[in-house]
């Protein structure tokens, strides 16, 4: 059964919603509504305000080690990052944010827990340890 972004996301808000107790950071993620499909006239009126296509998922707007936020984009399956979100990926990471891509809510809550200077094995418990291996040494 294939997941949806949607659904990698509303995952993570629930886990973080429900860390966010124990990592008080967790309470400050948003979500920009950038994506998805519109009528016509709404995503006219959403242009007007300011909508801007690429924007990262799930922003975390909170200085941690030496980045000055955090940015999640989800992706399902074998999707990429559109030249939309790739641009929006650069300008941040050239302006000092941690920009993660995640293809699972366990993934993306790891990335968050090590943001936050926490060990994620002290929050989760994750089936597959070996696909996060890596994560440790880029923050």
């Amino acid at each position: 059964m294939k997941i949806s972004e949607d659904t990698i996301q509303r995952n993570f808000i629930q886990i973080a919603t429900q860390l966010s107790g124990q990592v008080p950071e967790f309470n400050w993620f948003f979500h920009v509504p950038n994506g998805g499909t519109r009528h016509v006239r709404e995503a006219v009126k959403f242009k007007s305000m300011g909508v801007k296509p690429g924007v990262p998922d799930i922003l975390l707007p909170i200085p941690r080690q030496k980045f000055f936020g955090l940015a999640i984009e989800f992706k399902a399956g074998k999707n990429k990052s559109t030249e939309q979100q790739l641009v929006w990926q650069q300008f941040l990471r050239e302006t000092g944010w941690y920009v993660t891509i995640c293809y699972t809510w366990e993934e993306a809550i790891y990335c968050a827990l090590l943001y936050c200077n926490k060990n994620p094995h002290d929050y989760i418990q994750l089936n597959d340890y070996a696909q996060f291996n890596d994560l440790r040494g880029t923050m």
